[in-house]
């Protein structure tokens, strides 16, 4: 990112910067005094805790002594008890690992003159008595005894271990043994195993890598951490310079690494005169700090860039502003001219006819939505009407819904089945199909002159029924436009009855919200529906401006989230028919005679002029005897249905039968210039058919051929 900072810009970001790193500097200096005074007052209680706990366990031993004392002395003119006597001495304390009665040289001459009763506890707590004193172990040359003998008193001796090879430290408590006359006849010494006091310094510390140590006052280690928490070569290099200095500060190297710590230190209160010293890393006391320290950097330097970006940005925006504001308004225009071009697509008046009656209507919930609906009237009579929803909202589902409204145009322009008319859209969709769009889809195929209904959904809402009561049309869902290539569409039927009105809608109408999230449903669709079924007056018109009442009162004041799209399609009740007449045939032509009976009792009935009855005669004698010798393989049985019905106005013959598929209308008119010699055999029939009908259309419909021929009954 390039910043163009102008100077008074780069000034203020400087002096945020000092002001910033002075306010961070303030806060550094007194959180760390903080620190090293929590840390001051921490160690005071835990250097107090383990003297308290070093001071009980050697006090224990001292009380040891003294309760024994009347013990030993009941029992100093019987030498041999001595033994038990100096058991029971050990025995009464879980700290004390052996204890001896050193006498004086010659105090029992029977005995010798180095006369020493000891007890020593194995590591499963048994006890072993032993005679130790001897010309081997003298002594009288240890220098706790004469100075025991010399004092009077009691003494601690410095650590030491009892043989060379041995991991384990010890100390002895000496105290005077008095005969009943005071004077001093042996130097009892009571020995403490002190391998716990590593254990009691170095439990419960308040920083993971701190220890504890316990030294003498010539720094000899007493005791001290394990090799987890300190290598053996840093142990002995603290010991050194707590030796040779007061200092709370100490640096030392532990192997490659230079490293500094805090020690602080408390004296015995009384003998022993040794020391306890606490080790705390300077690094992991100042830890905390330190990541604070790091982190209010970064954040201070996060905030520098983000207050150079918004400066930036600031002295850009007046440009940029401008800039926008003239982008947007290009966008809108672009805009409003692709929602011109969308709803040209859309019908902008509805045929006007006594049989149907259309309406419809869209309101975007944008500039550009992705909803759509289209009819027309075909030239066999027929109306084509169809509603869609395109996934998506804006330009790119607008773009979809136009192509696929204009191939829904093309397609259903010459086909009659709904399902192959699906099938072309959806392959057309799934083409290129990048944007992984869809569109759910309904469409019908009406035809008035019969009131059949042919349609086919695609993954749509169901369309609801208007007439008596209103009800859901039964359909199958099948798979929307344009989610896999492969998908098989299946189209169905049913016969409207005059009156009946057919009303279709997009998601956004069962989807409206109101204020409280609350969603108008299909269910209430259905209840305003049913209150207008029945109503001979009911227009296709009236339905939807019902429907677009009930939304907008239910919706109140809130924002349209979806495309609002309706249709409805009334079959309008126009009168009754005065012929509707049918006749079966053989595909025999010994029969034909008797659609000549049939046709002249329909010209009479109607009444047809004389012209148009007989063009009617030849037109339907052509079609039916091409249907009996070409519809079905030779020797195969099968039957030919005509079928007459006229309202006084219109007449219309349909010839049908379930022979092998065959479009009449797609051939050609037969020339009519040529001599019969050079004339093609076969098209007279359609030919006539063409000239006597005002419309003609074919279908396969099922395993049926189906020829209808309509014709405007002329005046007499």
């Amino acid at each position: 990112m390039k910043f163009e900072l102008k100077k008074p810009g780069l000034g203020i970001i400087i002096l945020a910067a000092l002001l910033l790193e002075s306010i961070s500097v303030m806060q550094y200096t007194y959180t760390r005094s903080l620190l090293k005074e929590e840390l001051q007052k921490r160690m005071e209680i835990e250097l107090a805790a383990k003297t308290g706990i070093i001071m009980n366990t050697l006090e224990s031993a001292e009380t040891t002594m003294q309760e024994r004392l009347g013990d030993m002395q009941a029992h100093l003119n019987r030498p041999d008890s001595l033994f038990s006597v100096t058991k029971r001495l050990i025995k009464a304390n879980r700290h004390v690992v052996g204890g001896c009665m050193a006498f004086l040289p010659d105090y029992y001459p029977e005995k010798g003159r180095f006369f020493e009763p000891y007890a020593s506890k194995d590591g499963s707590g048994r006890i072993r008595v032993e005679q130790l004193g001897g010309e081997d172990h003298d002594y009288t040359l240890h220098p706790a005894y004469g100075e025991v003998l010399r004092s009077g008193k009691s003494i601690w001796s410095d650590p030491y271990f009892f043989e060379a090879d041995s991991v384990v430290r010890l100390t002895t408590y000496s105290y005077p043994l008095r005969d009943k006359s005071g004077e001093i006849a042996a130097v009892c010494g009571l020995d403490i195993n002190l391998s716990w006091l590593g254990d009691t310094l170095n439990t419960n510390l308040f920083y993971p890598s701190s220890f504890g140590l316990l030294l003498t006052r010539s720094g000899k280690i007493v005791g001290g951490p394990g090799r987890k928490r300190t290598s053996p070569e840093s142990f002995h290099e603290i010991s050194r310079l707590l030796k040779e200095s007061d200092s709370e500060m100490i640096v030392f190297r532990d192997g490659k690494t230079r490293k500094r710590a805090f020690i602080h230190r408390a004296a015995l209160p009384k003998d022993p005169e040794w020391d306890i010293a606490l080790v705390n890393y300077y690094d992991e006391v100042f830890q905390p700090i330190n990541r604070m320290r790091l982190s209010g950097l970064l954040m201070t330097l996060t905030g520098l860039l983000l207050l150079g970006f918004i400066i930036n940005r600031y002295a850009r925006n007046a440009r940029k502003l401008h800039t926008a504001e003239v982008q947007q308004a290009r966008i809108g225009s672009e805009l409003q001219v692709a929602r011109d071009l969308q709803m040209q697509f859309l019908p902008k008046t509805f045929p006007e006819r006594k049989d149907i009656d259309i309406y419809g209507s869209l309101v975007p919930a944008r500039e550009v939505g992705g909803d759509l609906f289209d009819c027309f009237f075909r030239e066999d009579g027929r109306l084509v009407f169809c509603i869609g929803d395109v996934s998506g909202k804006g330009v790119p589902s607008a773009l979809i819904m136009a192509m696929i409204h204009s191939l829904f145009r093309m397609v259903s322009a010459r086909e009659d089945d709904p399902a192959r008319i699906m099938q072309a859209l959806n392959e057309e969709a799934c083409r290129n199909n990048e944007a992984n769009m869809f569109v759910t889809f309904f469409l019908g195929i009406f035809d008035p002159g019969n009131g059949l209904l042919r349609y086919c959904n695609a993954g749509h809402d169901n369309p609801v029924l208007i007439g008596r009561t209103a009800g859901k049309l039964p359909v199958k869902a099948n798979f929307p436009i344009g989610v896999f290539t492969d998908s098989v569409y299946e189209g169905e039927e049913c016969t409207l009855t005059p009156g009946t009105t057919v009303f279709l809608y997009t998601d956004g109408v069962t989807e409206a919200r109101n204020p409280r999230r609350e969603q108008f449903t299909m269910d209430r669709i259905l209840e305003i529906l049913g209150k207008v079924a029945g109503n001979p007056s009911l227009t296709a018109r009236k339905v939807l401006e019902t429907m677009d009442a009930e939304i907008s009162r239910f919706v109140e004041d809130a924002q349209q989230s979806d495309d609002l799209t309706m249709l409805a399609v009334r079959y309008v009740e126009v009168g009754e028919l005065v012929l509707n007449e049918k006749l079966t045939l053989k595909n025999d032509i010994k029969q034909i005679a008797g659609l000549g009976v049939f046709i002249k009792d329909l010209a009479t009935r109607v009444p047809l002029p004389d012209t148009q009855a007989r063009k009617l005669r030849l037109a339907a004698e052509e079609i039916v005897v091409n249907v009996m010798n070409y519809a079905y393989p030779p020797g195969e049985e099968g039957e030919v249905a005509v079928e007459a019905a006229s309202d006084g106005k219109n007449l219309e013959i349909t010839v049908s039968d379930t022979g092998l598929p065959f479009d009449p209308t797609a051939k050609p008119d037969a020339d009519t210039t040529l001599s019969v010699e050079d004339r093609e055999v076969g098209g007279l029939g359609i030919h006539l058919a063409r000239q006597m009908a005002d419309r003609i259309r074919y279908e396969r419909r099922g395993d049926r051929n189906i020829l209808t021929l309509t014709m405007n009954i002329q005046p007499s």
